[in-house]
């Protein structure tokens, strides 16, 4: 939800966003052109996408079949033409690492998928996986190739889309987002939300169920334990 509040604010004019049935705090955010129900439906097979391919997927989820279908769907714009494939996960949603060699396995994709979008720019769109995202300065648009659509900015939380003129980028200033973020919050141009299940007691099986909820990977919006009283 933060991210499609921040495509927004960062002026982009068309998001898509997938998530699973009753996704009601997407649609009460407002500004999610289409919500895609990913248990009945991809998103490398929404004829809008098709049409019209996207230029960046933003992917918050470890499902290596992005990356493939960003390859091979045409949803997604080619690197050469300005597409990008930004992933905060790696290919594995839990990794375990006991040995080296769990680190070359967690690490082996991520480097495969770098070089494969260096070396065959016309299929693949560029790989990036960035610290974090922030909202850039608004940048002039790179002039469109003769069969390009409209810029498109394709996000995904487990996967969102929006179209417009700026950029997602990357920034090793942590510090200073996050006070961005906080003055944000406190202004109320972006709002936190959480599981209609929740917010959950600070109890032993409140704290269990908000544990279980969080594990799940299928909770809408932020899971909360309420630790005390304002």
């Amino acid at each position: 939800s933060h991210l499609v509040q921040f495509a927004k604010s960062a002026g982009v004019a068309f998001v898509a966003a997938t998530a699973s049935a009753g996704a009601d705090h997407l649609k009460n955010l407002g500004g999610v052109d289409i919500i895609i129900d990913y248990t009945i439906q991809r998103w490398w097979e929404v004829q809008e996408l098709l049409a019209d391919p996207v230029d960046v997927i933003v992917v918050l989820a470890a499902e290596p079949e992005n990356w493939v279908r960003a390859c091979s769907s045409g949803a997604v714009k080619a690197g050469a033409k300005g597409g990008r494939f930004i992933t905060t996960m790696p290919d594995t949603a839990r990794p375990v690492v006991k040995s080296p060699l769990d680190v070359v396995k967690i690490v082996k994709p991520i480097v495969s998928h770098a070089l494969y979008a260096k070396v065959a720019p016309h299929s693949a769109p560029s790989f990036v996986m960035p610290n974090c995202l922030v909202p850039a300065e608004p940048s002039p648009a790179p002039a469109p190739a003769a069969d390009s659509s409209a810029t498109t900015v394709k996000t995904a939380s487990k996967s969102a889309g929006a179209k417009g003129s700026r950029e997602a980028r990357s920034s090793p200033h942590g510090e200073t987002h996050i006070q961005e973020l906080a003055r944000r919050v406190g202004s109320g141009e972006v709002r936190a939300v959480v599981d209609k299940s929740g917010p959950f007691p600070l109890t032993a099986e409140g704290v269990a169920r908000a544990f279980q909820l969080q594990a799940s990977r299928h909770a809408h919006g932020k899971v909360v334990v309420t630790i005390g009283t304002a």
